[in-house]
């Protein structure tokens, strides 16, 4: 449960294991680790000296007396004891010991280290997140989110998008369109692992088609709900399947004919149309539906309502997906000069 990036896709992942090559007298300055990451480092060869120290030190006294020279060596014998000495005093901790071949060091999160290559050394390191920290993460975005407390398809998509943002930003991620990031959260609670509050996971086929229907909700909120759903923030295929059944696609597609500053709708509507098209059977209640969504899309790459790229370009997405006939490819490439000009 220590190693839970292992979960995560590795596109929005970062770095997170290393091999240290390091002569005599290298070595690594006081810091924390990144991202609020622990970490563990096994040496292969050689030996390390470490300090470590409590993690609510303040920085000015961490950091104190470190050169732009980068000599560790001179830090560790002239500096080290004086802040050993005065993180003990004010109640912290303060380690000091030798690390040798075979030997594993595990940091906490939030912990400094500093480390010095007392020989030339070979170790492994590697930065992981435990699930106490994934969940403390997604806690503290709960309780600073007046979303979590909703009960609609808007409230339940901006509660995840919160607790996405979180823990994106906690970890240094890189999370895209697809919502990897989020589908990584909800695996970890489907298996246990962490909590997910009751808000963000209120999304349901029948809520989704509700609220579409429901002339007071918000039009994009809902048509993401779709996207986000459809491709896995909401369940398994078979849940996916239900939300074709339920008849998501009359109420979502009842947007697209809208005009004026509506744009940005209908470009949202556009991106769930590309993420149901995945499904072969959607592709062909797509294309057969009496609301002529591929009308309405081609209708959306010529007009000047919505000349955006932004808009060109889902609409664009989703007729490609769509495969449809060579008859519109003209719309399709027009659509594409007018994003690359």
């Amino acid at each position: 449960a220590g190693r839970l990036l292992e979960r995560l896709d590795p596109a929005p992942r970062p770095d997170t294991r290393w091999l240290l090559l390091g002569p005599a007298r290298s070595g690594t300055a006081p810091h924390r680790d990144p991202a609020g990451t622990g970490a563990w480092n096994t040496v292969c060869d050689g030996t390390k000296r470490w300090a470590v120290f409590s993690p609510d030190v303040a920085p000015a006294l961490a950091e104190r007396g470190v050169g732009d020279d980068g000599d560790v060596a001179a830090w560790f014998r002239e500096e080290w004891p004086r802040v050993a000495a005065e993180v003990v005093t004010a109640g912290g901790a303060a380690l000091d010991f030798l690390q040798r071949a075979g030997e594993t060091v595990c940091v906490p999160p939030g912990w400094w280290h500093a480390v010095l290559n007392v020989e030339p050394s070979v170790a492994i390191t590697e930065n992981f997140v435990s699930a106490d920290m994934l969940q403390a993460t997604v806690d503290r975005a709960v309780a600073a989110s007046d979303a979590a407390h909703g009960r609609d398809v808007a409230a339940a998509l901006c509660a995840r998008k919160e607790v996405a943002d979180a823990v994106v930003k906690m970890l240094d991620l890189v999370d895209g369109r697809g919502g990897r990031v989020w589908q990584w959260l909800a695996g970890c609670h489907e298996d246990g692992l962490i909590v997910l509050p009751t808000a963000c996971r209120a999304m349901s086929c029948q809520s989704i088609v509700s609220s579409l229907r429901n002339p007071g909700a918000e039009p994009i909120a809902c048509a993401e709900a779709v996207r986000i759903f459809y491709d896995g923030g909401g369940g398994g295929g078979d849940e996916r399947e239900q939300l074709l059944d339920a008849g998501v696609l009359t109420p979502l597609c009842a947007l697209l004919p809208r005009r004026g500053d509506d744009a940005s709708v209908r470009a949202v509507v556009a991106r769930a149309l590309w993420s149901l098209a995945a499904s072969p059977g959607a592709r062909d209640d797509i294309r057969g539906h009496p609301a002529g969504i591929l009308s309405a899309l081609v209708a959306m790459l010529r007009s000047p309502y919505d000349a955006g790229a932004d808009t060109h370009e889902a609409a664009a997405s989703a007729l490609r997906r769509l495969a449809i006939s060579e008859s519109n490819e003209d719309a399709i490439r027009e659509a594409g000069d007018r994003k690359s000009t």
